[in-house]
């Protein structure tokens, strides 16, 4: 039995714990599992959580299941098989920039009911800036879309995100308690793989309604440094990098660097609120 003095030093170690931890998630100086990590060893060595208690989680189903959601997204990506599709959607769209939007929208919340929406997003990614750079289009009117398309497919199934995990985990929890209490478990327990897929599908049609006759008029048409990129380079990892003040490289000409001859193509170059476009006789500074 723990004293209430204990209970008071306790209370305020936790709020101290999560105070640090939303800082470290705010300032993203530690990687988020890292934190997370850090803050179930910090409650075991203060004695606040007792071995049991902090490995409980690791035996919890939805955490078992997510884990595996997150296998099958990997897989599906190191396949090929998500790539390929989006190659074939842009062959699909003959063109049509409309045609592209309603296929990749399509597709995308399919997948998403199935695997996490996000390897989905990453990989259509390429396809989209792709298909922007032949036809002359913004991707800023199609990738925003896309990520709200992927979201929307995952309201339709048990394994379309980790929250509806989560949620049918903690019901089942909810219904064994209140059988051991012996009170009325009538709307408790798990929730089946498509049990809310009808609510789901009337989100769906009127978000996709919305997306495909709508997003082309509201979104802004914006200029990135990935759409000014020909089709073969927007699959390739674009960077900033920030030349500090005692850098060899202050003062050189771009072609006289070590850059020039290390495949690094240098798009643009910012000086405080100025942006340029690079040139391999301008001046690093």
């Amino acid at each position: 039995m723990l004293s209430r003095d204990d209970m008071d030093w306790q209370i305020i170690a936790v709020y101290i714990i999560l105070f640090v931890a939303v800082v470290l998630f705010v300032t993203d100086r530690v990687r988020t599992d890292i934190v997370a990590m850090l803050i179930m060893a910090v409650l075991g060595l203060l004695g606040i959580l007792k071995p049991k208690e902090l490995l409980a989680g690791f035996g919890n189903q939805a955490l078992v299941t997510i884990a595996a959601m997150f296998v099958l997204s990997a897989a599906l990506m190191r396949s090929g098989l998500v790539a390929a599709l989006g190659g074939k959607l842009t062959h699909w769209s003959k063109g049509s920039p409309i045609r592209f939007l309603v296929l990749s929208l399509v597709a995308v919340c399919f997948m998403s009911a199935f695997i996490n929406n996000t390897p989905v997003v990453v990989v259509f990614i390429p396809a989209v800036l792709t298909v922007c750079t032949r036809l002359g289009q913004s991707p800023s009117k199609f990738l925003m879309p896309i990520s709200f398309a992927s979201m929307l497919g995952g309201s339709c199934t048990l394994i379309g995100t980790s929250s509806n995990i989560l949620i049918s985990s903690l019901s089942e929890e909810a219904r064994v308690r209140a059988e051991e209490a012996g009170t009325s478990t009538a709307g408790l327990g798990e929730i089946g793989m498509f049990e809310f897929s009808l609510l789901g599908g009337v989100i769906v049609l009127v978000g996709m309604f919305y997306l495909i006759f709508f997003s082309q008029r509201l979104l802004p048409s914006r200029t990135t440094i990935a759409s000014t990129l020909s089709a073969d380079d927007v699959k390739e990892y674009i960077t900033q990098v920030r030349i500090g003040k005692e850098s060899h490289l202050v003062g050189r000409k771009l072609d006289d660097t070590p850059l020039a001859k290390a495949g690094v193509r240098v798009a643009e170059l910012i000086r405080g609120d100025r942006i340029q476009r690079m040139e391999k006789e301008m001046l690093l500074e």
